[in-house]
């Protein structure tokens, strides 16, 4: 069995919020529409291969909308958590308090990982949102990570939305910066746990 060894990350990105609700055009023309089937898929790709990273998805709102449960036809790849503070263990990201965390590993410490996805599917209320934030060291020089998200229709053949965000439009982005020391202190305490686990309880 492989495990995670783990790795610090010296900084935080501010949250921010990516948010659809029914006035939001999609690119086939269509609008995000109450009762459709979705596939929201996130991705998030490694600037430096010398370097871990990690992207941290919270505060899911499906607006009324339903959270399909996770099966084995969702694509998933590269090293990821799926945690939750109310239901343990948790079945699905949309479960209440569901949070998903895509982790980067660097080539100096195997398994390595540049690259981490994960899709759920949705049937769509009146918005959808999560808050993502970034970890990492972004030191004078380095290539930032770019964190995706991505919306297809439910047969996951059409991409309908797209937004991408990397380490330094977060940083510049005009939110009210959260207390970095506290988010690196839970990053690093998720990546502890995550060592003494195998990966046995997520798909790799």
């Amino acid at each position: 069995m492989k495990t995670l060894a783990l790795f610090l990350i010296a900084s935080v990105a501010p949250a921010v919020t990516v948010q659809l609700d029914n006035s939001t055009t999609l690119l086939d023309g269509s609008l995000f529409t109450l009762g459709t089937q979705y596939v929201a898929a996130f991705q998030l790709n490694s600037g430096e291969e010398s370097s871990g990273t990690l992207a941290s998805l919270t505060a899911f709102q499906l607006g009324g909308g339903t959270g399909l449960s996770a099966t084995a036809q969702d694509l998933a790849f590269g090293f990821y958590m799926i945690g939750s503070a109310d239901i343990v263990p948790p079945t699905s990201i949309w479960v209440p308090g569901g949070s998903l965390t895509l982790i980067v590993v660097p080539v100096e410490q195997p398994p390595f990982s540049t690259q981490a996805f994960y899709t759920q599917s949705f049937l769509a209320g009146t918005l959808f949102s999560f808050d993502v934030e970034l970890f990492k060291d972004l030191t004078p020089g380095i290539t930032a990570d770019q964190f995706t998200f991505q919306l297809y229709n439910a047969e996951f053949t059409e991409l309908r939305y797209e937004v991408a965000l990397d380490n330094v439009a977060a940083k510049q982005a005009e939110i009210p910066e959260p207390a970095t020391g506290a988010g690196v202190a839970a990053a690093v305490a998720a990546l502890a746990i995550w060592r003494r686990r195998t990966i046995g309880g997520c798909r790799t």
